[in-house]
């Protein structure tokens, strides 16, 4: 079996909602306008209501109350609400992964806690597009979802050796000849994503092993590294992997800018879990 044999099994899971891809084509017309966007979103109650929760969070820090979908759109902007409304769409997308093999809100504190980061570093290198690196660090173990929900008992074989203190990439490949990045990568690929995404997932890693999208990877790789560090929710990964220190450098940032970013994550983390997971409290 190789990752895209385990994709080619995902059913609903490999591809992304018609909502979202409505939006997608939307946000891709040279002549798309606010109120076109707007229109969209208005479709779907749930996404109106995350992306005007979003809107009055922390992680943007609007002026004023936002309580119109076409102003969220306006002052967030075309590429940060298509990429949001993914974010959003993907984590519905494996709201019936078996609780057994993972604990779902833990995993996407984790996964939340890796795309502020990202997303941090990503100001801290004045991208022009931060909620792009937002995904990427979101996504960035979304292959493990896929295992557990397509793959349980192999998967529990793999959980039981990451369980008792083996690496989880070291584990999976011993199980399933490749290991969730490769399979994130994949799945991503499935759903038509440019490889802006999927290079970095993919990667995450070993963000040193090519030139395509190696900053995004690199910044992935510190992020995710930087939220298992800090115990940020329970991702798939045991224990921490090891920083690679040429990822480091790439991104740029200095070690005095570390606390600017992790302490973006202290203000940042509670209400954007509340706008995915609303009333639930997860540690």
């Amino acid at each position: 079996m190789s990752p895209n044999d385990l994709v080619a099994k995902a059913g609903v899971l490999g591809s992304l909602p018609e909502s979202w891809r409505h939006l997608d084509q939307v946000c891709s017309k040279a002549t798309v306008t606010t109120d076109m966007i707007a229109e969209v979103v208005a479709t779907d109650a749930g996404l109106t209501t995350r992306i005007l929760r979003l809107a009055n969070s922390p992680m943007f820090g609007l002026p004023g109350r936002v309580e119109a979908i076409d102003r969220a759109v306006s002052l967030m902007g075309t590429r940060q609400v298509r990429d949001l409304a993914l974010a959003a769409c993907v984590i519905d997308r494996f709201k019936d992964v078996p609780e057994t093999l993972v604990s779902m809100h833990s995993f996407w504190r984790h996964s939340l806690g890796c795309a502020l980061l990202a997303r941090a570093i990503a100001a801290k290198r004045r991208e022009s597009n931060v909620e792009r690196f937002f995904v990427s660090g979101l996504l960035h173990d979304v292959g493990a979802l896929l295992m557990c929900q397509v793959t349980p008992e192999l998967t529990t074989k793999a959980l039981t050796k990451i369980g008792a203190g083996t690496p989880a990439v070291m584990a999976e490949r011993s199980v399933f000849g490749f290991d969730h990045s490769d399979v994130g990568k994949g799945l991503l690929e499935a759903w038509g994503l440019p490889q802006s995404l999927s290079i970095p997932v993919g990667r995450h890693h070993s963000p040193s092993t090519g030139v395509a999208y190696a900053v995004e990877s690199a910044v992935v790789h510190v992020a995710s590294t930087i939220s298992d560090l800090l115990a940020v929710g329970e991702g798939i990964e045991g224990r921490s992997s090891p920083l690679d220190a040429q990822a480091w450098i790439q991104t740029g940032l200095q070690p005095a800018a570390l606390a600017d970013v992790v302490g973006d994550l202290d203000t940042s983390l509670e209400p954007i879990m509340d706008v995915f997971f609303p009333g639930k409290k997860v540690a």
